[in-house]
Order: C-alpha cells, then structure tokens, then sequence
C-alpha cells in the first residue's frame, strides 16, 4: 500500500501541525458500490457478485496502511475510521441498508446517509482520548495548553 502512504505524505505535515488537536481521518468511500455506474460493459469490468466484499477488503487494506504511515509518522492524537463503521454498516446485512443510506445517483449518500456519519462524528469528537493512536503524554498536554494560551 506505498500509494496510500505516498497519497497521504503532503497532509501528514497538516496533521502534525494539528499538535494534540484529536484527529479523525476517514479513507474514502466507494462511490458504485451498489450496482455498476452505467451499461456500459466496458465499465467497471470487475463489478461481480462478491464485489461488496472485495471493497470491504481494499479498504481494510487502506485503513490500515493509512494507520500505519500515520503512527510512523508520528502523528500524535489520531483515529482512522471506516466511513461504513460511521453509518453503522457491517459487512452482514450491509447489502440491505446501503440502499436506505445511498441517494438515487449512486455515488453520494443520501440525507439520511450523512446524517448518521456527522452524528458518529460528533459522538468520536467528544470520546475518550484514550481510543486515539500515538496518545499525548501528560507533559505533552501541559505544554500545548501553555502554547494555546
């Protein structure tokens, strides 16, 4: 998963620069994940009955990739979430609520869809910073207090 780690080296200086601010990174989300984006045959070409699967698994992959470039790259205070974990997908019964959460185009969810991811949202802001990867240290704390102040 180079890619991801070669992706995401130009925000990692953004995230840092965010000191013990919590951060929340959210990999992105499959757009035709439902049905294929058109009829064309030459489309999506690897669009099959295990699809939803397959996604699931790349971006597991990409999840974890994305985790481990940030603790290698010392980020302190971050999270990488699923943006199905924040809808409340899991992989069983997913196939079901994709279409109550996906919006007639296919691509974007609908406004029940975001409604649910900003409210998981809302709830891993105000969670324990215990939960977050590479946690401040007390004295690490103190002085980005002093600093804000």
């Amino acid at each position: 998963m180079e890619e991801v780690k070669h992706l995401f080296r130009p925000a990692t200086v953004l995230f840092r620069a965010r000191g013990l601010h919590k951060k929340i990174i959210i990999p992105p989300i499959e757009r035709y994940i439902r049905s294929k984006c058109c009829s064309d045959i030459r489309h999506m070409t690897n669009f099959t009955t295990d699809f939803l699967s397959q996604v699931a698994d790349r971006l597991t992959a990409i999840r974890r990739a994305l985790a481990d470039h940030m603790h290698s790259c010392r980020v302190p205070n971050y999270k990488v979430v699923s943006a199905y974990s924040l809808l409340g997908l899991r992989e069983e019964g997913m196939e079901a609520l994709l279409g109550a959460l996906w919006d007639k185009d296919l691509v974007h969810l609908n406004t029940v869809g975001y409604a649910i991811m900003v409210e998981s949202l809302m709830d891993y802001m105000v969670e324990e910073t215990s939960t977050f990867c590479n946690k401040p240290k007390v004295k690490e704390q103190r002085q980005e207090v002093v600093r804000s102040a």
